[in-house]
């Protein structure tokens, strides 16, 4: 099996130079201090402040923040938040997939198997999704391949094909 990890950069200097390829006509930079500036969340359990900003194909962009209940189990991830706001206001769709998301967090980390699972509902069925985590100090890009990343987590596809 190939991997999933297209490009992986670490201390990312230059995200528009990088990104470009990936994300045609898309405002990286707008993009990503949008993540940047959607935290405070309400995470007093955790103290894991969280932040994101969803992207879509046409370049809308929506920013969320982690919520925590005692639970734990209720939490809403940023990630989440992000992609439901997008829903809520009609801007995702088969016409304008989801084709990233952005996320300010230290340390730098990836989406959890509810919000890749949540994310997969409204990416396009091929080509590249774009992660960018960190915070202001340093950036990770991984570009994934849509196809494989598809093969690896629970999806509409899946449950079709039973």
């Amino acid at each position: 099996m190939k991997s999933i990890w297209v490009q992986n950069q670490d201390n990312l200097s230059n995200p528009e130079a990088l990104l470009s390829g990936y994300l045609p006509g898309v405002d990286i930079n707008s993009w990503l201090l949008a993540a940047k500036q959607s935290v405070p969340g309400h995470h007093p359990y955790s103290n894991y402040e969280v932040g994101a900003a969803a992207l879509s194909k046409n370049g809308e962009y929506r920013f969320g923040t982690n919520v925590e209940d005692a639970s734990f189990g209720g939490t809403i991830c940023a990630e989440r938040t992000s992609i439901t706001r997008m829903v809520s206001e009609g801007l995702l769709g088969k016409d304008n997939p989801l084709i990233g998301i952005a996320l300010n967090t230290e340390p730098r980390s990836v989406p959890c198997g509810h919000c890749f699972s949540l994310m997969l509902e409204f990416m396009p069925s091929q080509g590249n999704f774009v992660i960018v985590s960190g915070d202001s100090k340093t950036n990770r890009v991984q570009v994934l391949d849509i196809s494989v990343l598809r093969t690896l987590i629970w999806s509409k596809d899946f449950l079709s094909s039973t």
